[in-house]
Parts: structure tokens; C-alpha cells; sequence
């Protein structure tokens, strides 16, 4: 998974300040605008280190953590980009002031930046913040007393609107359909829905996978059916309208097909 990094555009606007920038002083405007660079990338580094790894990952979630601290996590994720993007402002602003010659290039690719991914990020994880709020219930806490709660169908929403604004943006490559159907034996037939021998699908089966043959087949088509999802995938599946993930939210059977 590629990692979500600024480093395109803080080399393109580091290079249109250096073209005009020949100042000898302590710290002239090209110093000050790496230093401004370097801080700004490593704000946004700290945060999205790399959203493919939010599930178990990088942020550390699991059965035990509170919605509210998943709602506190977006809440730092708006906070932090939006501090980028009034940065990013202020040093167009400053360029323009000191009547650099690239101040209106700059202006441009910023603007560019701010339209195309930093706004939609901000407004993705404003939404997702306020669509989980304050519940200090675990989040894999979805049963009482052995019953299902419906998630609140606007919440669910929200929440699946927001988080796919930021998976749109920095995940743009995920596959809310990938997998592979075609068994690793051949590479071209369709797994059948019985699990015949040799296929992934007789690993969850209650009776034997057959020979020793058999049983190696399964395992490697087992591989070749979940080798090619990548964390992208999963959080596209998560945020599709009308996928599995948001119609358990609703449900208190946990049949997805309900």
C-alpha cells in the first residue's frame, strides 16, 4: 500500500520558491518556507501514517477501544488538516506579501491541494467525529443480553459518508470487490459453491479435506482467494452504500442479507 504523503506537492512548491528566491540573510523567505514545509509534513505524517493500516493497524484499534476514542481519532484528523490548510494559506500569504515572483504559481497549486484532497478530508472526518459522538461502549460492543441493537440508520449513514469522503481521497485504488473467485489450480475455473476437493472452501468444512493432495490445494487456494485484498479494499467494502457492513448496522439478526 502506497503511503499518503505531501511529498509531490511540497517539492513542487519548494521549487517555485527557490527559482525566485536569492536572499542572503539569516533566514531568508527560502529557509522559512522549507522549515514551514517540513513542519506541515511531518503534522500530516503523524496522522495519516497510512489509512490502509486503521483497522488493528498503526492506530491501535481493537475490540476494547471506545467508539469515542475512534470519534476523538477523526476529530484529531480534522483538526490537524485543517491546521495544514490555514498554513498552507498563510504561506501563499507571506509569499504574496514579500512580492516573490512564484506567489501566484504557489497560490494555484495550493488551492489545487485544498479543493481536490484537503477539504474533503476535513469535512469526511468532521462527519465521521460527529456520527459516532460520545458513546464510551466498546465498538465491537453491538449485543445486549444476547440481542441485537440496530445501529441508528442516520448515524450509520453519517458515519459511512464520512469515512468513505477520506477513503475516496487517499484510497482512491481500492476494490470494494476484489478477491478472486478462480481456483489456484488452474487459474481460470470458477470456485463451485459446494467446495469441491481442492478448494479454499473445504478448509470450513466438518468433514475431511480428503487426501494430502487435496489438503494442500485447499490451503493454497485458500491464499489465492484473499491474496490480492488489500487494506484499501477492505475500507472500500466498509463505506459501500448498501454493502454488508452497512445493512449489519441495521440489523439485530446479523444476517447481512436480511
Amino acid at each position: 500500500m502506497k503511503r499518503i504523503t505531501l511529498s509531490a506537492l511540497l517539492m513542487t512548491l519548494f521549487l517555485l520558491l527557490g527559482c525566485g528566491s536569492g536572499s542572503t540573510k539569516a533566514e531568508d523567505p527560502q529557509s522559512r518556507f522549507l522549515k514551514s514545509i517540513i513542519s506541515l509534513s511531518n503534522d500530516f505524517l503523524n496522522v495519516f501514517t497510512s489509512l490502509s493500516d486503521m483497522v488493528g493497524g498503526v492506530l491501535g484499534f481493537n475490540t476494547n477501544t471506545k467508539k469515542s476514542d475512534v470519534a476523538a481519532y477523526f476529530k484529531k484528523v480534522h483538526d490537524v488538516v485543517q491546521g495544514i490548510k490555514d498554513k498552507l494559506n498563510k504561506i501563499v500569504a507571506d509569499m504574496k506579501s514579500e512580492n516573490n515572483p512564484n506567489s501566484e504559481a504557489t497560490d494555484t497549486a495550493v488551492k489545487a491541494l485544498i479543493t481536490n484532497t484537503l477539504d474533503k478530508i476535513i469535512q469526511g472526518a468532521k462527519t465521521a467525529s460527529e456520527a459516532i459522538g460520545s458513546d464510551s461502549n466498546p465498538i465491537a460492543n453491538v449485543a445486549d443480553q444476547n440481542a441485537g441493537a440496530a445501529g441508528e440508520e442516520a448515524s450509520v449513514k453519517s458515519l459511512s459518508e464520512g469515512i468513505g469522503k477520506i477513503v475516496g481521497v487517499v484510497l482512491k485504488e481500492g476494490n470494494p470487490e476484489a478477491g478472486d473467485d478462480k481456483k489456484a489450480s488452474d487459474g481460470s475455473t470458477a470456485r463451485t459453491a459446494a467446495a469441491g476437493d481442492g478448494e479454499a472452501g473445504k478448509l470450513f468444512a466438518t468433514a475431511n479435506v480428503g487426501t494430502a493432495e487435496n489438503a494442500k490445494k485447499s490451503a493454497a487456494d485458500a491464499a489465492k482467494a484473499v491474496g490480492a485484498v488489500t487494506g484499501a479494499d477492505i475500507l472500500k467494502t466498509m463505506v459501500k452504500e448498501s454493502g454488508d457492513a452497512a445493512k449489519l448496522a441495521k440489523e439485530t439478526t446479523g444476517n447481512a442479507g436480511a
